[in-house]
């Protein structure tokens, strides 16, 4: 018996192992037909090449509740990753930390900090901390309290450096404990050490230390200069790793007084976020990718290799099973061990920049600008995970145009494009069915006859594959068609641009148009 013949001797249905629509908010997509298909858990296509590389394949690990096995391996069919709740309720979300149950988040409202229940609910206290771009939840102390630590760099809204150490009750009561806002010090990322020391990355003035006194008040201990632009921090054991603008310092942190300079190695892009263990440093480059180090004796660092994260890689977080990373447009988990990639999942919130992404006991967090989302994590099981490279294609309406979409399999099992599909007569696109291997790419053609049939509609087409994932059934690329030019930073926006207003008049859009340079910030 194959494995399809196996999968549905079980009765294994599609519905058993899709995604949950939880958690999908602010977003409608267009009208499309709905393509005839009937689509098994596994398709025969599916060979299950690129599992090799998996633990799961490597019999180290497997799924944790009953499920199929794939030949012989104990990965499962079905999603790594799982929406549970998605709150909506506040904006401008830009980091989250976790540990154990008790979950942290910066946004532009300010400071909040909560516990997360069995079932992955969420129920934030507010910090009497107004803004902040980074925080740290410190380990449970004997009473069963926290220290919640928040820094602020300073912005335009709120120019005040700060930093806050909160204290968190177990009913969840957020107390202050102690804020410093010292002259000239952009305060920024964050780390402790486990002798309890607060190591704070401050821009120029460099690395320094921190430590709460039994008052609750923060003492000053020492600092280390240098740094053109220190920023975030990691620490393992007794040596630090510190982003300083185009490298990783490393530090010894073993005297919290006098820090030690231990070595610099250079990033392949600028750094925005790093974590560390025994044996790897993992630096998060942006569009760059993930940057993995080997560590060597006295802190010193070897480039190994650079992971592909399909997006821009934002924050990394890392626990003893996988590595997190917030890829801007989706989150993404790969294989602490052999940094395989084993699922993703893109939020769809209604501004769909990922900022932050946190591992817990049971669930993970991704906080996105609009929003946080409590995540299920389902090691050993695995699926194909198509994406996108446009998130709109362009076309003008005075003539026929062409445009190319590439499609991307970022899973580790084959992806299969069954069918393509649009809701205008005017779009065309190529049809042949198309097996994607593991980290493999398609392309789509797409063509345009003008005139629209309806110009009410909002064209788009959709790519129907066999991920699994609900957000994704089918792949939507919506298309814009309008005679309009691009415009650049300075210019003034001309009368083709008047559709931008509701009325259609470009007097109303006069002061109400600007660029977002505030991501710069972060």
């Amino acid at each position: 018996m194959g494995i399809v013949g196996l999968l549905a001797a079980i009765g294994c249905t599609d519905a058993q192992h899709a995604n949950d629509d939880a958690g999908l908010v602010g977003w409608e997509a267009p009208t499309l037909p709905q393509p005839e298909r009937t689509r098994l858990a596994v398709d025969p296509l599916d060979d299950f090449s690129g599992l090799e590389g998996l633990s799961c394949a490597r019999m180290e690990s497997c799924a944790p509740r009953p499920s199929v096995w794939l030949g012989e391996t104990c990965c499962a069919w079905g999603p790594p990753i799982t929406v549970e709740h998605t709150y909506d309720d506040f904006d401008e979300g830009v980091h989250v930390d976790a540990d154990g149950d008790v979950v942290a988040m910066c946004t532009g409202q300010g400071g909040l900090a909560g516990a997360v229940d069995e079932m992955g609910a969420l129920d934030p206290f507010p910090a009497t901390v107004p803004r902040c771009q980074e925080t740290l939840v410190g380990p449970e102390q004997p009473d069963g309290t926290r220290v919640v630590y928040y820094a602020h760099h300073g912005d335009s809204l709120d120019p005040r450096p700060r930093l806050w150490a909160m204290q968190r009750a177990p009913e969840g009561k957020l107390t202050p404990l102690d804020d410093l806002g010292e002259s000239n010090m952009l305060y920024e990322g964050m780390a402790l050490a486990e002798d309890g020391t607060l190591w704070v990355g401050v821009h120029n003035n460099g690395l320094r230390s921190y430590a709460l006194q039994g008052d609750g008040t923060f003492r000053f201990y020492g600092a280390l200069g240098g740094f053109d632009n220190a920023s975030k921090v990691a620490i393992h054991g007794d040596v630090a790793f510190v982003l300083d603008l185009d490298r990783v310092v490393a530090v010894d942190v073993s005297d919290r007084e006098e820090p030690v300079w231990l070595s610099d190695v250079p990033t392949e892009g600028q750094p925005r976020d790093v974590v560390a263990d025994d044996e790897h440093v993992l630096v998060a480059l942006g569009v760059g990718g993930v940057q993995v180090f080997e560590r060597g004796e006295a802190g010193a660092l070897s480039p190994l290799r650079v992971i592909d994260v399909g997006g821009s890689a934002q924050t990394l977080d890392m626990d003893e099973r996988v590595v997190g990373v917030a890829a801007w447009d989706h989150l993404a988990l790969f294989e602490r061990r052999g940094f395989a990639r084993i699922g993703g999942l893109r939020l769809l919130g209604s501004f769909e920049q990922s900022w932050g992404i946190a591992l817990g006991s049971d669930y993970a967090f991704g906080m996105e600008w609009n929003g946080l989302t409590t995540l299920a994590l389902h090691p050993g099981q695995v699926l194909p995970e198509v994406s996108v490279d446009k998130e709109l294609l362009a076309f003008t309406p005075d003539g026929p145009g062409q445009a190319v979409l590439r499609l991307r399999n970022r899973g580790p099992l084959n992806a299969l494009i069954h069918e393509l599909v649009s809701n205008d007569e005017a779009l065309s696109l190529s049809s042949d069915r198309t097996r994607v291997l593991p980290g493999g790419a398609a392309t789509v053609q797409v063509s345009f006859a003008p005139p629209l049939d309806d110009e009410q509609l909002s064209p788009a087409v959709g790519i129907v594959t066999n991920d699994p994932d609900r957000r994704e059934d089918p792949l939507i690329v919506p298309v814009s068609v309008r005679d309009t030019e691009g415009i650049d930073v300075g210019d003034r926006l001309p009368d083709d641009f008047a559709f931008l207003d509701p009325g259609g008049d470009l007097e109303n859009l006069e002061g109400q148009v600007m660029m977002l340079a505030y991501f710069a910030l972060f």
